[in-house]
């Protein structure tokens, strides 16, 4: 890509990190035990992955981590420690639904729809369940007390709230606008897909 191409990627990240971060900070103030713990914003980290692919995908959610152990000090004095580091550190994972862009945005421009589905559903599911294996190891290995039957269902529970709000919104984004899945200069398909693509 262009170096032009990179600055648009790059505020593209920006952007999408920002409302991923204000989401969780919202949704920490509304009462009924859901707190910004929940990373219910991650889904806008996984669409810019679907967007642009793997490492972009992994620097936002990186930034989403690091955004979000920031906000919580803020809000919630939430300490600097090597648990809330590596926790944050995870976040990075939300960024493995880049892994399914390439696949997704090919059988997309080729309007191979069960194949989309597949695609989309499949990085989704797989990007939240990482992230929250892993958290759920970071806990279990860095707190005192912990019982893991326990922390087996919370973990469940933010693993199935989270995963269920991003399908619901990813794939209702892609039933409302699918051409969001492509961006104009997508590295995944060649000038010719990408001219018939406009032209469509």
């Amino acid at each position: 890509m262009k170096s032009s191409d990179w600055l648009v990627v790059g505020v593209e990240c920006l952007v999408m990190t920002a409302i991923a971060i204000a989401i969780n900070t919202v949704m920490g103030y509304i009462p009924f035990a859901v707190t910004s713990a929940w990373q219910l914003g991650s889904f806008m980290v996984m669409l810019f992955a679907f967007r642009r692919g793997p490492l972009p995908g992994f620097l936002s959610g990186l930034l989403l981590g690091f955004g979000q152990l920031v906000i919580d000090y803020l809000t919630m004095g939430t300490p600097f420690n090597v648990q809330t580091v590596l926790v944050a550190i995870a976040a990075v994972l939300f960024g493995s639904a880049g892994l399914f862009a390439k696949n997704l945005q090919r059988t997309l421009n080729n309007r191979r729809m069960s194949s989309v589905y597949l695609n989309l559903g499949t990085g989704t599911v797989l990007a939240v369940l990482a992230y929250f294996l892993v958290s759920g190891l970071i806990r279990f290995l860095f707190e005192e007390n912990v019982i893991f039957q326990n922390l087996l269902q919370t973990e469940g529970i933010r693993t199935l709230a989270s995963g269920a709000l991003a399908l619901v919104v990813l794939f209702g984004l892609l039933f409302i606008k699918s051409d969001q899945y492509i961006p104009r200069h997508t590295p995944y398909l060649t000038r010719r897909e990408r001219s018939r693509l406009l032209n469509d």
